[in-house]
């Protein structure tokens, strides 16, 4: 079941989202649930964001985080994926596909005229979803590189 997530819900996703940053971002340091649901919560109540999750059988299996802004340069009405965690049990292939449709649907309802995906890992998931999302008419504009800086 696909649903849209409350302001209040979305420290039900913290569980998710630390699973996922654990599997995937060790090295950046521990995942801080209050943080997370602090900032997608203003961002919700705010009006700038939002959050689609899937279900399988009661349990969160996928979720997609999106924040709405004007574009710095030209101030275009920008959509920016801010998160896309699937746990094991949410790789199901067109089903995480459906998700994402779902959001795309609604940042056309909500008349955004540019889409970011600011999420891909480079992992072993890396190719298929860049497949998957070339396939559906994205193209490649920059890629980001973390360092963690201790000491320069």
């Amino acid at each position: 079941m696909i649903s849209t997530i409350s302001a209040s819900e979305v420290s039900e996703l913290s569980h998710l989202g630390r699973w996922f940053h654990y599997k995937t971002h060790p090295e950046q340091g521990e995942f801080n649930a209050d943080v997370f649901s602090g900032a997608w919560e203003k961002m919700i109540n705010d009006g700038n964001g939002w959050v689609m999750a899937r279900q399988i059988s009661g349990i969160m299996a996928e979720a997609i985080g999106c924040y709405i802004y004007p574009d710095i340069h030209t101030g275009a009405k920008t959509g920016m994926i801010g998160f896309w965690f699937v746990s094991d049990i949410g790789r199901t292939g067109l089903a995480s596909g459906m998700l994402f449709k779902s959001v795309m649907d609604k940042l056309t309802a909500d008349r955004v005229l540019f889409v970011h995906i600011g999420v891909n890992l480079g992992d072993s998931e890396f190719q298929k979803v860049v497949g998957f999302v070339t396939k559906i008419g994205f193209g490649p504009t920059e890629m980001h590189y973390v360092k963690k800086l201790e000491q320069w």
